[in-house]
């Protein structure tokens, strides 16, 4: 019901856009499609994302897994990948999003991108906790929150990630 909360403005924004709401008799892949644009809306929102360094969201009627960048690396880097990316079956798997002037929390609908394997928010102004819902990450390898504003302990869930190197 509130107009400003992030799942709202999430919702409104997709409205917006030319991406169909998915109806009862709506195929798998259009929900799946829909779910990841919705969860990746309202983590743009809860952490500002109109004031990112830079808004990877330039076109919302294009799908989430067209929502980035590639820097080219010079003779001593290598290419950086920003943004989000999908898979082969346009499932976000990739989300790199590292010193862009994130403010804000993590929201629980995060725990809806099942196919996240390489998360890394590190250098931004991230408040709270790790939402306990991305404990369902099982493919996860590559978690990097460093050098935000969380608070609490290390939930003992990460030790149930069987896929996260530490």
């Amino acid at each position: 019901d509130d107009i400003s909360s992030p799942q709202y403005l999430a919702l409104e924004r997709i409205a917006e856009s030319t991406l169909e709401i998915p109806g009862p008799d709506g195929n798998s892949f259009e929900e799946e499609v829909f779910v990841e644009k919705w969860a990746v809306m309202v983590f743009y929102f809860s952490t500002n994302g109109p004031a990112w360094a830079v808004d990877y969201i330039t076109d919302n009627s294009a799908l989430v897994c067209s929502w980035n960048e590639v820097v080219e690396g010079d003779s001593e880097s290598e290419e950086e990948y920003n943004g989000f990316f999908c898979d082969s079956n346009d499932k976000i798997f990739y989300m790199n999003i590292v010193d862009k002037g994130l403010r804000g929390s993590l929201p629980t609908e995060m725990g809806l991108l099942t196919s996240m394997s390489f998360f890394s928010i590190a250098r931004n102004d991230i408040v709270g906790t790790i939402p306990s819902e991305v404990s369902g990450w099982s493919n996860i390898a590559w978690l990097e929150v460093s050098y935000n504003l969380l608070s609490g302990t290390i939930p003992d869930w990460i030790s149930s990630l069987s896929s996260l190197r530490v």
